[in-house]
Parts: C-alpha cells; sequence; structure tokens
C-alpha cells in the first residue's frame, strides 16, 4: 500500500546524517549507541521483505519505510528488543524517536 510520495526538497532539521553504505554499518545500525541525534538511511539493490529489529539499542526508534519510486510504505516505532517486518522496502530512514 503506498501512503504518499517522498518530496526531495523537504529540509532535514537533524544535526547528522549516516548512510548505512558497508556491509557494517547496515549489520550494526544503531545498535550499541547511548544516543544518536541524527538519521541513518538504509539502501537496499531491489526492493525487499526486510525484518527491521532494535536488538541491543538502549533507546525507542522511528522507522520509514519506502518503496523503489521513494512513495512511503510505512512509518512505525520500534521499542528496544522488538521486530517489524516489512514487504517491497528499498529505502529505510531510521531516527532516535522524540516520544
Amino acid at each position: 500500500m503506498r501512503i504518499g510520495k517522498m518530496q526531495h526538497e523537504h529540509y532535514l532539521k537533524e544535526k547528522k546524517i549516516i548512510y548505512a553504505d558497508t556491509f557494517l554499518k547496515r549489520v550494526f545500525g544503531l545498535m550499541f549507541k547511548k544516543d544518536f541525534e541524527g538519521i541513518m538511511l538504509f539502501s537496499f539493490k531491489k526492493p525487499s521483505t526486510v525484518l527491521i529489529h532494535s536488538f541491543f539499542m538502549r533507546f525507542t526508534i522511528d522507522v520509514i519505510c519506502f518503496d523503489n519510486d521513494y512513495y512511503l510504505i510505512k512509518s512505525f516505532t520500534l521499542k528496544p528488543w522488538r521486530i517489524a517486518i516489512v514487504k517491497g522496502v528499498k529505502y529505510i530512514a531510521e531516527r532516535k524517536s522524540k516520544k
């Protein structure tokens, strides 16, 4: 289900953007970090079913999933030690939850 298209001209207020462009960055993501004030971006070669987890995380995260055409598939909050599965994901943005 497509919810809306991501606009490229949106303004990001976060201080830091980390691209998970290596194998280790994708594997570890935000695990073991005490705090994080930015956004971590994940990109996959093709739309896939992904398992997103918050194991070994010390804070709640907001997760935003997009398809190949930058349409929003799903947006949700994930507490530590939880799992979510999302289908058709090409891009993921994660940040520390403001809640």
